[in-house]
């Protein structure tokens, strides 16, 4: 794809970004941590996600800040600018989407989260859905996670590499050894891309148990899909939820 059609989409992205900001929080985006093209790729993903699982979970979605409080009129949404592990209440930035069910069931949905595999590495997750239950045990001083989504976006041109997705299957080992190795969590690690992979990362991906999902965000150059959802990877991540939350 021309790289003036990708600037196009992530022009139509950041217009996305600020209807959902009024959708989910009737506030502003505080765009200085959207300062590259894959950040605002992440941000965008990250709310068109949010709708649809919340469709989905047949809840609602609302925007908190870091002190896990609703974000309120005339403040701002900020994102994670760059990668950072889950830390204790605190500040207003950044923030995150919370789903919430209608039995009470709430999910945070995070951008730019580390973790610790079992290398000791750490290992950013660009989108990562977590419980909101297990995210205070965990920040309390649990052991692991017990379930986790993560999710590596790519917003490229061009054929995703293979050196890339080998990052991304390694990244899925490390912390399946870390956190799922002894039976404490099930990892599921989608690989999201603007374009599309190329035939040997497909491979190695499809072998390492990386669900693969291209071209999204294509539709974004349309201006009839203001805000354009992502609904085959909020399907997949919502049955994979379904089925490994009741182990």
């Amino acid at each position: 794809m021309p790289r003036n059609d990708l600037d196009e989409v992530i022009r139509a992205a950041t217009a996305a970004i600020g209807d959902a900001a009024d959708r989910f929080a009737d506030a502003g985006v505080d765009d200085a941590t959207l300062n590259d093209k894959g950040k605002v790729y992440e941000a965008w993903i990250l709310l068109a996600l949010g709708a649809d699982l919340s469709e989905l979970l047949q809840g609602r979605a609302a925007w908190y800040t870091g002190s896990y409080q609703p974000v309120r009129r005339g403040e701002r949404i900020v994102f994670r600018g760059s990668p950072a592990k889950l830390r204790r209440k605190g500040g207003q930035a950044p923030g995150f989407l919370m789903l919430e069910t209608p039995d009470g069931t709430a999910f945070e949905l995070h951008n730019s989260l580390q973790f610790t595999g079992a290398s000791q590495v750490d290992h950013e997750l660009d989108i990562c859905l977590l419980h909101k239950q297990d995210r205070e045990a965990w920040v309390a001083g649990a052991a692991s996670l017990p379930h986790l989504v993560g999710l590596e976006l790519k917003c490229h041109t061009s054929a995703i590499s293979l050196p890339l997705v080998r990052q991304a299957a390694l990244t899925r080992i490390d912390l399946s050894a870390s956190h799922g190795g002894h039976g404490h969590a099930f990892i599921y690690h989608g690989f999201v891309t603007f374009s599309s992979l190329s035939e040997s990362g497909r491979t190695l991906a499809q072998y390492y148990q990386l669900d693969v999902f291209e071209g999204i965000g294509e539709e974004l150059t349309n201006p009839a899909s203001a805000f354009t959802r992502v609904a085959s990877l909020a399907e997949a991540i919502f049955e994979w939820w379904k089925t490994h939350r009741a182990d």
